[in-house]
């Protein structure tokens, strides 16, 4: 992620009020509860897991993998083995309940959990023929500017001025057209391939004067832009949400009730979360994934094991939301429907990072 892009994205978080993350260094909120965050690597696992070398194959294919390489995990439990609550006298007894996190801005890709929720583009028009349409429109508002026509012209003189104004336009798309391979590019050209070939077609003299400007300024154009934004998400490199799902529908849906019927948990945009591996600030971990891991008894007898867990912690969630994803561990299909998370506000942020990191 660009620097200035992270710096604004943080600036803005800065300003957004959480409202599922507890302080931690309050009195009484440090103990490790249902749903923190934590950061683990294999080195960490290494040192608590009592059959360590049997994971380490397992471990692998994690790091490897695109969708967790950012090494959060949420702590979590089950109905009979509570997390760790010296305060309650509750605590760890052999076996450690985590699952890992995943970005918010990865599943979004080509056949992940959120794909369902991107802009599907329609098919991917060739270079030649949007070139060809942006080139047409560029040169009737070029011989409009040029051959003004006014209201109190008379009808002869008008339609005169016109058929110089269409004459102007055949000639200098015959002329550009003319010239072998200007716009022949291939689907999997790069826009910047692209853009580069024009601008040097038109420093070489080879375009006659009314295109030049068009050619240098390619890269500026809105239509040209919007376009290379549909490859890109065709091609599952960006991100594209409908208004309609962004303002109202499912996204609403989705931030409030937490996905729970399909398992899913999201954690919201927060300083603390920022992952340089994928860029994001922001995480969901699906139920599925959950994984029980054997503990080493001397660091759970010593206490190295919560200390460890509280070290790499990134953030911490307040009881309700605790509560809430006890719930939905307790049962996929119970509905909470409380309204407490402002979908547009989270959102917002997404909407202007992706659209900047990927255009």
């Amino acid at each position: 992620m660009p620097l200035q892009l992270l710096a604004d994205c943080k600036t803005k978080l800065s300003k957004y009020p959480n409202t599922m993350y507890r302080a931690l260094n309050d009195i009484g909120e440090d103990g490790l509860r249902t749903g923190d965050v934590i950061y683990l690597d294999t080195l960490n696992f290494k040192e608590i897991l009592r059959n360590y070398n049997s994971f380490k194959e397992l471990f692998a294919q994690y790091e490897a993998n695109p969708k967790y390489r950012a090494n959060y995990w949420a702590i979590l439990n089950k109905p009979c083995d509570m997390v760790h609550d010296e305060s309650k006298k509750r605590k760890f007894d052999t076996n450690m309940f985590l699952c890992p996190l995943q970005s918010f801005l990865f599943s979004f890709g080509v056949q992940e959990i959120l794909n369902q929720y991107r802009e599907q583009p329609a098919s991917v028009e060739e270079y030649s023929a949007v070139l060809e349409r942006m080139l047409t429109k560029y040169l009737k508002k070029y011989f409009s500017t040029m051959i003004p026509i006014t209201e109190n012209q008379k009808k002869e003189e008008k339609k005169e001025l016109l058929r110089l104004r269409e004459d102007g336009i055949e000639t200098v798309l015959k002329s550009v057209l003319s010239i072998e391979n200007v716009f022949s590019f291939s689907k999997s050209d790069d826009h910047l391939l692209v853009e580069n070939v024009l601008a040097q077609y038109a420093e070489e003299g080879n375009i006659l004067g009314p295109a030049i400007n068009f050619f240098k300024g390619l890269s500026t154009e809105p239509e040209w832009k919007a376009h290379i934004k549909t490859r890109a998400i065709e091609a599952g490199n960006g991100l594209s949400l409908t208004k309609e799902q962004y303002k109202l529908d499912e996204f609403s849906k989705f931030f409030r009730n937490q996905k729970e019927n399909d398992g899913l948990y999201y954690y919201e945009p927060h300083l603390h979360l920022f992952s340089d591996q994928v860029s994001d600030f922001s995480f969901f971990l699906e139920l599925e994934d959950m994984m029980t891991f054997k503990i080493k008894e001397s660091s759970i007898q010593d206490g190295s094991f919560v200390e460890l867990l509280k070290v790499n912690r990134k953030v911490g969630l307040t009881r309700n939301f605790s509560d809430r994803l006890q719930n939905i561990m307790g049962n996929y299909f119970s509905k909470i429907g409380t309204s407490d998370i402002k979908s547009n506000d989270i959102f917002s942020l997404y909407q202007d990072a992706v659209k900047n990191f990927y255009y």
